[in-house]
């Protein structure tokens, strides 16, 4: 169901919801390990090696079924949320668009039943972001690319002027972005209190 629309910094968004009962649930955990070193050499009867690193990430996948009041049924999927709920609990989750989107991330999920509730903090600041170019190593060779470029049209001063400049739009965008992650969050916290 469509909910509230409100403005956070420069984006409008409209918030949705479902409300159902869960006829179903399923979790599975992904691990991700990745490593590097253990090279090592040797020349003139001396010689090294690189110490072995080894790192690990795991993941929780939830699928909670919902079964609205029509009949009609919603999967909902996200990750590193480890939703605790069963089969028979009421449960609403939300889920925000921005302007000129056609879909969005959940953000919230409340469960009536346990009286519990989970906000997805990096959904909200995914939406949040304002920055034109979210790739941050994109963002900085650009930034970097513009500095040889002011410094070959207009000399060493100029590089400096850009460098402030570069400072304080992330400054700004930073600060713009943290606001508008606030206002987000309020609304889905309003709109959960509205709630019964």
């Amino acid at each position: 169901m469509e909910g509230k629309t409100f403005s956070a910094g420069r984006f409008t968004y409209t918030m949705y919801h479902d409300r159902g009962k869960v006829v179903g649930k399923d979790k599975n955990l992904e691990t991700v390990v990745s490593g590097g070193g253990g090279g090592g050499g040797n020349y003139q009867g001396t010689g090294g090696n690189t110490p072995v690193s080894i790192t690990s990430r795991t993941y929780v996948h939830d699928k909670i079924y919902l079964q609205k009041p029509d009949g009609k049924e919603r999967a909902v999927e996200v990750t590193n949320w480890d939703v605790a709920c069963r089969e028979g609990n009421d449960v609403l989750v939300t889920w925000i668009v921005k302007q000129g989107k056609d879909g969005g991330p959940y953000v919230a999920l409340k469960n009536f039943t346990m009286d519990s509730q989970i906000i997805g903090k990096s959904a909200i600041i995914d939406l949040a972001n304002h920055h034109l170019i979210k790739n941050p190593l994109i963002s900085f060779s650009i930034g970097l690319v513009l500095c040889f470029v002011f410094y070959f049209l207009a000399g060493e001063n100029m590089v400096y002027v850009g460098i402030v400049a570069m400072i304080a739009y992330e400054i700004f965008i930073s600060i713009q972005s943290s606001k508008a992650g606030t206002v987000i969050t309020k609304q889905v916290q309003q709109f959960f209190d509205a709630q019964q």
